[in-house]
């Protein structure tokens, strides 16, 4: 196993830490632009909300005046702290996590690592949440509930990956995979010419 005073290795454990400091700033720059507010401030009603579940949450608490259901998607894989809200296997013995360079098949050593290193993910967005109650509530004058009671009403989870090129994991029917979906079917490809251009 990689020494962790490896560069490598430290930037593999800095990448949650810097998706919690771009979530805050993401949080604080569409708070602070106002158009949220003027959303949850109109006579607007809406059938549903789509929202992406990347590094935050912070933007489910318009969902407080709205009440429709919520459908999330991810453009990459899931992050492990999406597997347990929609009840999602993730054992850490035998699934690597999206920030190691793990292969398939773990030994021991990566087991260990993988399992400390999940938590430390988990813990790190347990973090992000309560700021993201702190960022919420603030600009909406504390209008709202905690970010948890919004996740838990998240009805579908719609990922940009498939089965054929990433892990193949199990998931619950709440979760789908839409990877290639934009993909076109297949055409015929069209008749070429043969001709001989050698001399016989």
């Amino acid at each position: 196993m990689e020494t962790l005073l490896d560069q490598s290795r430290l930037s593999l454990y800095m990448n949650p830490i810097l998706l919690h400091q771009w979530a805050q700033i993401a949080c604080n720059a569409t708070y602070s632009s106002g158009r949220l507010e003027v959303i949850f401030n109109s006579n607007d009603t809406y059938d549903l909300i789509i929202v992406e579940m990347f590094n935050t949450d912070c933007l489910l608490p318009i969902n407080h005046k709205f009440n429709v259901p919520i459908i999330g998607m991810s453009s990459c894989v899931l992050l492990p702290w999406t597997y347990m809200r929609y009840g999602i296997p993730s054992n850490p013995s035998y699934i690597p996590n999206v920030f190691m360079n793990y292969p398939k098949v773990l030994n021991f050593g990566q087991r260990l690592e993988n399992t400390v290193f999940t938590w430390i993910c988990l813990l790190i967005f347990k973090g992000r949440n309560r700021n993201d109650d702190s960022i919420a509530s603030r600009y909406l004058n504390g209008n709202i509930s905690h970010i948890s009671n919004y996740v838990e009403n998240v009805s579908l989870m719609l990922v940009n990956t498939h089965f054929s090129l990433n892990y193949a994991r199990p998931v619950p029917p709440n979760v789908i995979e839409v990877g290639g979906v934009h993909l076109v079917p297949k055409k015929k490809l069209p008749q070429v010419r043969k001709q001989n251009y050698f001399f016989e």
